[in-house]
């Protein structure tokens, strides 16, 4: 299942292996799509929902939670260096309340300053505030009784969870304001897992399921494998389009 972005990009593929062409489509999306292969090695591309596929309630669905703040990986600034093309894109909000965190993000293959501001965008989006991390374990709804536990064979990767159940005196977390007091970096952990977040993970057992759920969009690869698929775009750019035999 392939969604269409509505967005229009130049990029050249030269000597890509399959997963390296479609992660590279993830970077040149908009902010919120991701993909996932499933158990049929069906490819599903689409933008992560904006409600929660999943409410789970602690006490009647989850037996553990344990959210965490993460900081390490906020971006405000990021210097983009392509074929050509040398721009710097900066939040200036971001940089306000976390101070000036720069990324360089290299590809050869990009010659068209506009490719250039989508990809820079896309990563500001999905950089620029702190992400919450939560581990969550749903019991089964099968081994338990009184109305308790919750379908898990419904969880997919990449639906949306919104965890209720700490205290309805909480208000929900404004991760979209950047004020010094008000925003959610200041507010409990407690209740800052009120937000809609994504499943990037799944451990499944006959009796219930782990998830790991993000506020950020689902990471697509790790540093090393950047910099080491970014060189391999810069050697392989100019290849022909079919190899001699």
């Amino acid at each position: 299942m392939i969604n269409l972005t509505g967005t229009t990009i130049s990029y050249i593929f030269n000597t890509s292996t399959f997963l390296q062409a479609i992660r590279k489509i993830r970077e040149l999306a908009p902010s919120g799509w991701y993909f996932y292969i499933d158990a049929q090695n069906k490819l599903h591309f689409k933008k992560k929902n904006t409600v929660a596929d999943h409410t789970l309630i602690i006490g009647k669905h989850l037996t553990s939670v344990k959210p965490e703040k993460r900081l390490e990986n906020v971006k405000n600034v990021v210097l983009f260096v392509g074929n050509g093309v040398y721009k710097e894109y900066v939040r200036a909000g971001s940089i306000t309340d976390y101070g000036r965190r720069v990324e360089v993000i290299q590809d050869k293959r990009v010659t068209q300053e506009a490719t250039a501001d989508i990809m820079a965008d896309t990563f500001l989006d999905d950089h620029e505030t702190v992400e919450i991390r939560t581990n969550v374990r749903v019991i089964d709804n099968n081994i338990i009784s009184n109305g308790l536990g919750y379908n898990i064979e419904t969880i997919k990767p990449g639906d949306t969870v919104q965890i209720k159940g700490f205290g309805s005196n909480y208000p929900e977390s404004l991760w979209d304001v950047g004020i010094w007091n008000v925003t959610a970096w200041n507010y409990s952990i407690s209740y800052a897992t009120g937000t809609i977040m994504q499943i990037v993970s799944i451990k499944y057992t006959p009796d219930y399921v782990d998830l790991e759920i993000t506020s950020k969009p689902v990471p697509v690869n790790n540093r090393i494998e950047d910099i080491y698929r970014n060189l391999e775009d810069y050697i392989n750019k100019d290849n022909p389009s079919v190899p001699t035999s």
